[in-house]
């Protein structure tokens, strides 16, 4: 009766990937077997969709983050932190933080930073931290070092950190953060990095279409183009006045939209809407 149906248990799923659900068990799962999806971006939702998931069943939630935790360095914490990976006053820090398996897309930025040295008419002072571990530590170390025996980028130019428990002192170092995924459900990596106040340079998939805004806060790249993402790098290391101002940008973005709370309450009226069919 009517008590049974406000006791039963409500069941939420939420779904992270940006591909398209099996058709075969979507319908029934998503439409049937439970009672509200959180996607947690607008490609995700539309994915949804296209395996034939009806539009009402599924709320846009995207991953909130701890604002407070990822905040804009002060000058002395960011001295700190540059000075932790050895980094001079005149050097530029690119970091690039996430899992080191093919759809991240790490080798595609490895190629842009030997064409950014090509592209560049003074020899950039540049430095690019990457961070994670996965399947491709050994295949992209050898890429590295077979760029660095053929002189295309300087010894020391890239360092792979392997897996840190906190990404805050690295992001606190940086000057660009890079995502150069071919397949991201929305970029959590990029949402810590504009919290902290940095501008994003990602491929234009996924999520990440929808959290970077292009030219606002940050540039947004054609995946797998090497040449794509060391232009708009070349771009922005020339510029730091749009850096500035798209990484002032992004924080106010993420602080608007994607902070923990919002996502707290934006899953909240998902379950109310849930106990109210």
């Amino acid at each position: 009766g009517d008590d049974e149906a406000r006791t039963r248990p409500r069941l939420v799923v939420t779904r992270r990937m940006d591909y398209p659900p099996n058709r075969l068990f979507a319908g029934w799962l998503y439409n049937r077997a439970v009672d509200g999806v959180a996607a947690i971006s607008p490609s995700v939702t539309h994915a949804l969709v296209a395996a034939g998931v009806r539009p009402d069943r599924i709320a846009l939630i995207p991953s909130g983050i701890d604002c407070d935790r990822f905040t804009p360095p002060n000058d002395a914490a960011r001295i700190e932190a540059r000075t932790a990976l050895g980094l001079t006053p005149n050097q530029f820090a690119i970091g690039a933080i996430g899992m080191l398996e093919s759809r991240k897309g790490h080798r595609f930025l490895v190629e842009a930073l030997a064409l950014v040295r090509e592209l560049s008419s003074n020899q950039l002072n540049l430095r690019c931290f990457i961070v994670g571990g996965g399947s491709l530590q050994t295949e992209l170390a050898d890429q590295i070092d077979a760029l660095e025996d053929t002189g295309r980028i300087a010894p020391g130019t890239i360092r792979m950190l392997g897996v840190r428990d906190d990404p805050y002192p690295i992001l606190a170092a940086l000057n660009l953060f890079v995502m150069p995924s071919i397949a991201e459900g929305l970029g959590v990596a990029s949402l810590e990095a504009m919290s902290c106040g940095l501008p994003v340079v990602a491929s234009a998939v996924g999520g990440l279409r929808d959290l970077v805004q292009n030219r606002v806060t940050g540039l947004l790249v054609p995946p797998a183009d090497p040449s794509a993402l060391a232009g708009a790098i070349v771009e922005l290391i020339a510029a730091p006045e749009l850096l500035t101002a798209m990484g002032a940008a992004g924080r106010t973005c993420v602080t608007d939209s994607y902070s923990a709370t919002a996502m707290a309450q934006r899953t909240l009226a998902l379950y109310r809407d849930c106990l109210a069919r």
